[in-house]
């Protein structure tokens, strides 16, 4: 398809060096030219692209040991699939609802691992007339509540955590997991950033004007300001050699893009 394309670009070049300054003629021809390419990728497309991608699509698939696809388009598998998936296992289960992790079982698979966590962040519901008949609960949620005291649970729990500083695990860990968590050696040992604390709190007390209504804030951009200069200034003086990377999150778009510029500005 592309060679063609190209073909008819060099014969609109050809066209307009052999008619000089002739617009009338050009538009007519341009006009043409557009309506003929137009007819030709309709053609194409309803009748060659259908049957190539298809085909490439079948190639990827039949040469590939791993496939990755969301929950529910995985349903398009079904027409590729030829009994070769032996294991699916659905990241972030928790997060989908119990009939979308049903949908790849549709493809035959014999062993299904869902990895979550049921104290993190549940599917999202808008209707609540579906929340109230626990639509929103997940397949993992209900393998948990029934077999919360059987011996044969099939839930195992990955009890040791590579992210966070002891000192900010310690309240997830005795209030959600009953200190079954476990900091991992990395997160021991982990170098302190010599006077930064692992968290801290910090209450603005800031009058919100009109312009948050656009949810985007000077004054927070100023003390986020603030912030990165004090602690790029205590990690400087502790090690010269020390990269300092420094994370800011909003839910804002607009506020981001001021934040940006701002870290911007500062560089």
């Amino acid at each position: 398809m592309l060679y063609y394309f190209r073909q008819c670009c060099n014969n609109i070049i050809q066209f307009v060096k052999e008619l000089g300054n002739n617009i009338d003629v050009l538009k007519d021809r341009l006009t043409s030219v557009e309506q003929e390419y137009e007819s030709f990728a309709k053609n194409y497309m309803k009748q060659k692209y259908p049957k190539a991608l298809d085909i490439a699509r079948r190639r990827i698939y039949d040469g590939s040991n791993i496939v990755c696809t969301t929950l529910s388009s995985c349903a398009r598998l079904l027409e590729l699939n030829r009994g070769r998936i032996d294991c699916c296992i659905v990241d972030e289960a928790t997060q989908s609802k119990e009939a979308e992790i049903l949908i790849p079982l549709m493809l035959g698979v014999t062993k299904l691992i869902l990895v979550g966590d049921p104290q993190q962040l549940p599917a999202v519901i808008i209707s609540q007339h579906a929340k109230h008949l626990e639509c929103g609960q997940s397949l993992f949620q209900r393998i948990k509540k029934v077999f919360n005291h059987n011996p044969e649970n099939p839930i195992r729990m990955l009890n040791v955590q590579h992210r966070m500083h002891p000192e900010i695990s310690v309240f997830p860990n005795n209030e959600f997991y009953q200190g079954e968590l476990k900091d991992s050696e990395s997160c021991i040992l982990r170098k302190d950033l010599s006077k930064l604390l692992p968290y801290h709190v910090f209450n603005l007390n800031l009058k919100y004007n009109q312009e948050s209504i656009q949810n985007t804030n000077k004054e927070e951009i100023g003390c986020v300001e603030k912030l990165i200069e004090a602690i790029d200034s205590i990690v400087t003086r502790k090690s010269h050699s020390q990269r300092l990377t420094v994370g800011i999150i909003t839910p804002y778009n607009s506020q981001k893009a001021a934040l940006v510029k701002m870290v911007d500005s500062c560089r």
